[in-house]
């Protein structure tokens, strides 16, 4: 099967690439706020009913508009390349479609709660400002001839060394989409997107149950425990103190420039921001690829993942819990475990959040009426079992899987009567091989 995957690594530009990647950035941010100002005052004008026939206002139009008088009024314009215009035009239409996606009902508008300060309505594109962070840059038509195993070409700018060696697809097979180039905490980042063609098998071995907690991020029904790295948790006292050293420094506001010592505390914020979210991701990367066996052979993998759905949003109403929920990134792992299960031939089961995985004994099936959540072990009243409450829940998940696969090959007969505890199945993309 096709699979696209993102070939991530760190850049080590000298200084004169350094400033091209800045003004590149900048170049993004002016030329998606002209065409965002524009788009307004023709929404101003005609509204959105407008948009069919000759006066219809497209990001291309934009395009070949600011391109046309880039020599008369724009002649700066010309140090860059022209991925610019694209890039800035492709992140117009994307916030216009979350825009027409809140007013369809499709998606939720992320508002304060007060009105802009602009009038516009919730949801509506912002313009960029200089103190939003450096844009990203897109290219398309990169050549496998432009990427080499120490240094890649990008346009305008010429070869760029990067910091990990022998990391980017120089030989590969597959087909090169798009290369992005970003910032993060004053470190410049190039991400290969590659399109390739894969041939995984369908997994054969046992299925297993995942529980996701907070102390412990996943614990397995096979007994395999990963603790949680607890970033934020651990980094939050270096950070308060940063924050309160910001607070008192001459910082930036309007009309004022900011001091230097202020510049340079905000520089290591944002790098502490960035370890924690790298510890984190390091984390769920290494959970995430052992529970679903990346490498191995079909018959060590897994055949079926059984997860829950969590009301994650609900769970963070607990103000003692809050912080740990939120550290612990759940949607993160269930994100990265269905699209690693896609890719290796691994079906994905999530239980409904009603399902009483804690509460059921994994041995003779009572369930208890009440269960807090101070109890760490599970202490059955019929059979006598005490086992630990997440691999207690974590094998119960286990058993839905079989149940599952029993119904399901019972030509959707009610069987087991598990069916109402499932709330969605997804099936490994690739046929069952024969042993």
């Amino acid at each position: 099967m096709n699979i696209q995957l993102a070939y991530k690594t760190e850049l080590d530009p000298n200084e004169t690439q350094l400033k091209a990647l800045y003004g590149h950035s900048g170049a993004v941010r002016w030329v998606y706020n002209w065409m965002l100002a524009r788009t307004n005052r023709y929404y101003r004008m005609f509204g959105r009913n407008a948009e069919k026939g000759k006066r219809h206002l497209s990001t291309q139009r934009l395009i070949k508009h600011l391109r046309g008088r880039k020599d008369t009024h724009y002649p700066w314009l010309r140090e860059y390349c022209a991925r610019v215009e694209e890039t800035a035009a492709r992140m117009l239409d994307g916030a216009f479609q979350l825009y027409w996606d809140v007013c369809g009902g499709k998606r939720k508008a992320q508002s304060s709660g007060r009105p802009r300060k602009d009038g516009k309505p919730a949801g509506f594109p912002r313009f960029k400002g200089k103190r939003s962070g450096w844009c990203a840059l897109k290219f398309w038509g990169v050549k496998p001839e432009h990427i080499e195993q120490k240094r890649i070409r990008l346009q305008k700018i010429g070869w760029i060394r990067i910091k990990e060696r022998s990391y980017l697809p120089a030989d590969t097979a597959g087909k090169i989409m798009s290369v992005t180039v970003s910032e993060q905490a004053g470190r410049w980042y190039a991400s290969v997107q590659v399109e390739e063609t894969v041939a995984a098998s369908c997994a054969t071995g046992e299925p297993i149950g995942v529980d996701l907690g907070c102390s412990r991020l996943a614990v397995a029904s096979d007994g395999r425990e990963w603790d949680a790295p607890r970033s934020y948790r651990n980094a939050q006292k270096k950070l308060a103190r940063l924050q309160r050293k910001a607070d008192r420094q001459d910082k930036a506001r309007p009309g004022h420039k900011p001091s230097n010592r202020w510049r340079e505390t905000q520089k290591q914020i944002a790098r502490l921001h960035k370890r924690v979210v790298d510890i984190r991701k390091h984390a769920i990367h290494e959970m995430t690829s052992a529970i679903v066996g990346v490498g191995k052979p079909a018959h060590l993998r897994p055949s079926a993942i059984v997860l829950e759905d969590l009301n994650v949003k609900g769970m963070q109403q607990n103000s003692r819990l809050a912080v740990s929920i939120a550290d612990a990134a759940m949607g993160e792992i269930r994100r990265q475990l269905e699209y690693k299960a896609a890719w290796n031939g691994v079906t994905i089961i999530v239980a409904s959040r009603w399902y009483p995985s804690s509460k059921t004994c994994s041995g003779c099936g009572c369930v208890k009426s009440e269960l807090s959540l101070s109890e760490r072990t599970f202490t059955c009243r019929e059979c006598g079992m005490v086992i630990d409450r997440d691999l207690n829940a974590a094998i119960n998940l286990q058993q839905l899987a079989s149940k599952t696969g029993e119904s399901l090959n019972a030509h959707g007969g009610d069987g087991s009567g598990v069916d109402k505890w499932i709330v969605d199945v997804k099936p490994a993309p690739v046929k069952c091989e024969a042993a």
